[in-house]
Formats: structure tokens, C-alpha cells, sequence
């Protein structure tokens, strides 16, 4: 079973503070980020995924600095810049630049378990918004990680949409794959097997769904967790 360990991670820019000593292990399963806007989820999954060096502490991948594991990370970025030309299948060919041709394949199941398998040759410019994120998803988890850590994966995404994504992470989580997950969406707290919040770069709560989850969910965003989970 896979295992983020992160050790007193702290990450600055000019000396703002966006991370401040977190110190969590998540193995294995799914776990979502909950966290109001400029909380420090990106940030966070950013330096889980290697993306950025942590400024103090550190993070291993069952003992191993995230670059020196690439192979095993499928991440998926909250924003994507590409030029209007580019394709689906371009964009996954990129993301596995160096691997075997065993990816086209996983690109079509996700694409196909995502409802867009008609999607992999076309441009990026041709998708609507939410289609578009559908395909970054798919084009992420064709590299076959077994660390899969997704920033805002349901952005742009209608109800029904939202759900497929989730249920796909699920059966991720529930093969065998540590699945990390920051949203605004908090109603999918209780399908995690643990939950993070973050407010101003701490973690505030960390464990499994439950009470001390609504306190610290009020605390963070600053009103009543119930009606928040209601609404949301």
C-alpha cells in the first residue's frame, strides 16, 4: 500500500509562509483536502507530487523523495495552459514521454469510464470546459501511478459528472492506490478514508469523518460546517 509521508513541511515564497509544519501519513486509500480558497491545498498537493521542493521538512513516497519516484505519481493540476492545437492523446503522449506504449490503452478505459471515449483525438479547443477537464483527468491516470494526487478534479463538472470522477477515484483507492484529492466540494467528505483541512497552511484536522471534522470545517470557512454541508 503506498504512503505520503510528509515530516514538518513548510513552504515559503518570499517569505510568505503557504505551508507551515505539516506533518501527516496517508497511506493507501482515498483522501480528500478541505479548505477555503488560500488555505494551501495546491500548494500542498504540489509539494506531494514533487511539483515543488518543500522550503523546510520533507515528503517521501514509501521513503523515497516524490523525484525520484515520478513514475509512480499520476497528477492532476488544478490549471493546464495548452496550445489550442493540442490533442488528448497529445497531451497523454507527453504526460508518458519515456514509457512504454501500454498507456494508449489506459487512455481509452478512462476516457471510455469517463463517458468521453470519443474524445482522445480530438483538440483541446474543441471541448467544452468540463469536457476538458474529463480529458486531463483520463490523460493523468494513463500513466498507470499508483499515486494519484488530483487538484480540483471536478471543477467545471455538473452533478452527474462530479460523481462518475469520484466513484472512478474510489475504485482506484479500493485497487490498491493511495488517491489524494483537493475540492471545494466538502459533501464528499464522507466517502474519504481520511480528510485533511487545511486553513491558513495548517492543518487543522486530520482522520476519518466524523465530529471534530464539523468544528474544524466552521473554523476554516468561517460559518456553521451543517448548513455548508448542505448547501455545498
Amino acid at each position: 500500500m503506498p504512503c505520503i509521508a510528509a515530516k514538518e513541511l513548510t513552504f515559503k515564497v518570499k517569505g510568505k509562509v503557504i505551508v507551515e509544519d505539516v506533518s501527516a501519513e496517508l497511506c493507501g486509500g482515498l483522501n480528500v483536502v478541505l479548505g477555503p480558497n488560500g488555505a494551501g491545498k495546491t500548494t500542498l498537493l504540489r509539494l506531494f507530487a514533487g511539483v515543488l521542493r518543500p522550503t523546510q521538512g520533507s515528503v517521501l513516497i514509501d521513503g523515497a523523495p516524490p523525484d525520484k519516484v515520478r513514475a509512480r505519481i499520476s497528477y492532476v493540476p488544478a490549471q493546464l495552459s495548452l496550445d489550442p492545437m493540442t490533442r488528448v492523446v497529445d497531451l497523454a503522449e507527453a504526460i508518458n514521454y519515456g514509457k512504454d506504449g501500454s498507456w494508449r490503452k489506459r487512455l481509452r478505459e478512462y476516457l471510455s469510464a469517463l463517458g468521453i471515449e470519443w474524445a482522445a483525438e480530438r483538440r483541446f479547443s474543441t471541448l467544452s470546459s468540463g469536457e476538458q477537464r474529463l480529458a486531463t483527468i483520463a490523460a493523468a491516470l494513463s500513466r498507470g501511478g499508483d499515486v494519484i494526487i488530483a487538484d480540483e478534479p471536478t471543477e467545471f463538472l455538473d452533478v452527474s459528472n462530479r460523481a462518475k470522477v469520484f466513484a472512478l477515484f474510489r475504485e482506484l483507492a479500493h485497487k490498491g492506490a493511495l488517491v489524494i484529492i483537493a475540492t471545494h466540494d466538502v459533501r464528499r467528505a464522507g466517502q474519504a478514508d481520511r480528510v485533511l483541512v487545511l486553513s491558513r497552511g495548517v492543518v487543522t484536522f486530520a482522520g476519518q469523518p466524523g465530529e471534530g471534522l464539523v468544528e474544524a470545517l466552521s473554523k476554516a470557512y468561517g460559518v456553521d460546517a451543517k448548513t455548508l454541508l448542505e448547501e455545498a
